[in-house]
C-alpha cells in the first residue's frame, strides 16, 4: 500500500513570469487585466493586477485559475450540461468563462492560470499567449482568438529576452522562454 503521492507544482519563478508576461500581453492588447496562478491544491502562487483593472476581475481571475487547476482543463471546455450543477455544488465557484487554462508541462498539470479583465475572447487569447511564451503545453480551448494567431514577432514584443525556435509554419509555438 502506498502511503503518499507526489504532486508536481509549478515553481514560483515560472508562476511569477506567467503573471508578468500576461500583464504585458494584456497591456499590448489594450486590456487592463488581472492574472492569477494557483497550485494544484488551489492555493495562490502569483497574482498581478494592472492599474485600472476592473475590481471584479480579481475574483474572476482567481476562479478561472482554480477551475483550470482542479479540473485540469480550460474553463471554456466544461460541458454546458454540467455548468449549473457544478456551480450549485461548489457554492458558485465554478465558471465556464474563457480565460482559465491549466499550466501543463510535458503533459503534467502543475497549476491553474486565470486571466480576467477583457472580453472572454481577449482573456483566452492572453492566456494562450502566456502558455506559449513560458513553454507550457498549449491546452487552450480554441485557436480562434481576437487578434488572430500568435506570431513570433507578437510574443517577442511581450518578452524581455526570448529565445526563438521557429517551426515550419513560422509560429511561435515552439519558442521557450529563457528562464
Amino acid at each position: 500500500m502506498k502511503t503518499h503521492r507526489t504532486v508536481p507544482v509549478v515553481t514560483y519563478e515560472t508562476a511569477a513570469e506567467a503573471v508578468a508576461v500576461g500583464i504585458r500581453e494584456a497591456e499590448r492588447r489594450g486590456v487592463k487585466a488581472v492574472v492569477t496562478v494557483v497550485d494544484p491544491g488551489l492555493l495562490p502562487l502569483a497574482l498581478g493586477r494592472a492599474d485600472g483593472s476592473p475590481p471584479h476581475s480579481l475574483e474572476t481571475s482567481r476562479r478561472k485559475a482554480m477551475i483550470a487547476a482542479s479540473m485540469r482543463r480550460p474553463t471554456a471546455t466544461i460541458p454546458p450540461e454540467l455548468i449549473i450543477p457544478l456551480e450549485h455544488g461548489s457554492g458558485g465557484l465554478i465558471t465556464s468563462i474563457q480565460g482559465g487554462v491549466p499550466l501543463t508541462f510535458d503533459g503534467s498539470c502543475v497549476a491553474g492560470l486565470g486571466v480576467a479583465g477583457g472580453t472572454p475572447e481577449q482573456d483566452a487569447g492572453i492566456a494562450r499567449a502566456i502558455l506559449i511564451a513560458i513553454g507550457a503545453d498549449d491546452v487552450s480551448e480554441s485557436t480562434n482568438y481576437e487578434g488572430g494567431t500568435v506570431s513570433k514577432r507578437h510574443i517577442a514584443d511581450v518578452l524581455a529576452d526570448p529565445t526563438h525556435e521557429e517551426d515550419e509554419a513560422g509560429v511561435f509555438g515552439s519558442t521557450r522562454y529563457n528562464r
